[in-house]
């Protein structure tokens, strides 16, 4: 999850972004994740992952966005059976905010960071129109040297959340995002 998202305060991103900011190196570096959730107000995700031993990993993932208070909310349980037999549950509830790249990458510059990629699925976006509403941002050609083909389900087994096997709860589907920027 993007570090800055657990903070529904733009003063508290801004103070974590000047503490990174002051531990970094001429030149250091740093990636934020964005995650943007589906635009509804309600959605849903499920997961079921068989692992050995006739394990099984249920993950259920309910969740709402709000456009007027800029914040995203989700309760997420996770579920571990044993041969068909419920051994363990428990419950997460996160509310976090709703921020886009762009918002994201003038945050990190008033900062004192310095753009130089902004990644969408792990893959180098241009957008039209972009350019001219974000003018900090160059793109170099020769960048996506570094750039991997983004799978889908790499991040299935483990990481951030919202994958998986989506309901028919949301009209669009979750967007994520990293920023890079040195000092």
């Amino acid at each position: 999850m993007g570090i800055l998202q657990h903070f529904t305060v733009m003063s508290e991103q801004a103070a974590v972004l000047q503490r990174i900011h002051s531990h970094l190196k001429q030149d250091g570096m740093i990636a934020v994740d964005i995650i943007l959730p589906p635009v509804s107000k309600e959605w849903t995700f499920r997961h079921r992952k068989k692992l050995m031993n006739q394990q099984e990993i249920h993950v259920d993932i309910q969740g709402e966005t709000s456009l007027t208070r800029q914040i995203y909310r989700y309760e997420a349980t996770f579920e571990k059976f044993v041969q068909r037999q419920s051994k363990e549950r428990y419950r997460v509830d996160r509310e976090l905010s709703l921020m886009l790249p762009k918002e994201a990458a003038l945050l990190l510059e008033s900062q004192g960071f310095k753009v130089v990629k902004m990644v969408n699925s792990y893959q180098l976006h241009h957008i039209q129109g972009w350019q001219s509403s974000y003018p900090l941002l160059k793109t170099d050609e020769n960048s996506q040297e570094d750039v991997h083909e983004f799978k889908e389900s790499v991040w299935s087994n483990g990481g951030y959340p919202f994958s998986g096997i989506v309901e028919e709860k949301h009209a669009a589907p979750v967007e994520y995002w990293t920023i890079i920027a040195k000092k």
